[in-house]
């Protein structure tokens, strides 16, 4: 069975923000800082995917939210990498931009889930 999710705004928005941070990190990230903020970035995208294939409100407002500190979580590592990688100007906007709209996303997401 074919999910839509894979059409849904948010898993286009979280691939978008996977795909960029795989191009921001090097060999210059510490091994596990690279590992987290991939993981981290996964992560998003899994439980968003996982909670729209649950059942009832509780259970897909639960992965929703940890979608979304999944999220904050990439962006905290985000703000590490800039310490090891020099980050264009270019990328960080649109990690910014992404992020906010992510952010935006899922919260109003949670809070459909009464």
């Amino acid at each position: 069975m074919h999910s839509d999710f894979k059409n849904k705004p948010i898993y286009i928005k979280a691939k978008e923000l996977y795909v960029l941070i795989n191009k921001a990190v090097s060999n210059k990230t510490p091994y596990a800082l690279k590992d987290q903020i991939l993981r981290s970035a996964i992560s998003i995208i899994l439980n968003f995917s996982e909670g729209y294939g649950r059942f009832t409100n509780n259970d897909k407002k639960n992965f929703y939210i940890i979608a979304r500190a999944s999220l904050n979580e990439t962006i905290a590592c985000f703000d590490l990498l800039s310490l090891h990688e020099t980050i264009s100007e270019t990328k960080t906007r649109t990690f910014e931009l992404l992020t906010v709209e992510l952010q935006k996303m899922l919260s109003a997401l949670i809070n459909s889930q009464k």
